[in-house]
């Protein structure tokens, strides 16, 4: 079985715990207002100091959601890369100049990813 992610990830520059806030407030009002969705979660990695917004099992078709992702994207950054294409069904997308003061790099991606039934392995 078949399932397509759909990701943006936001690369911030802020050190402290209320800078870090304020951009996942401003990062989230911007989404939802995009994706008229209320509510949204970003999940924070302290390792790459990124908050990400993901979709899983994505109903809508690749090419469909490839076309949204950056248009989405286009609302907070633009110098895009893009690579992957359509009849692969990779689609990655990046930039480093962003629109929104705090974010240093944006990425999009959307891809299929086989689930199988995980084996619990206890050795």
């Amino acid at each position: 079985m078949q399932k397509l992610y759909m990701s943006m990830i936001f690369q911030i520059d802020a050190k402290s715990e209320k800078a870090k806030e304020s951009l996942r407030n401003r990062i989230k009002e911007k989404l939802e207002t995009i994706l008229e969705k209320s509510n949204l979660f970003l999940e924070f990695d302290e390792n790459t100091n990124t908050f990400a917004y993901m979709e899983e099992d994505v109903k809508e078709s690749f090419d469909e959601k490839a076309i949204f992702l950056l248009k989405t994207l286009q609302n907070f950054g633009y110098s895009y890369v893009v690579t992957g294409n359509l009849e692969e069904k990779e689609f990655d997308i990046c930039t480093s100049k962003a629109k929104m003061s705090g974010v240093i790099f944006i990425q999009g991606q959307l891809f299929y990813e086989n689930k199988k039934e995980d084996v619990c392995d206890t050795h």
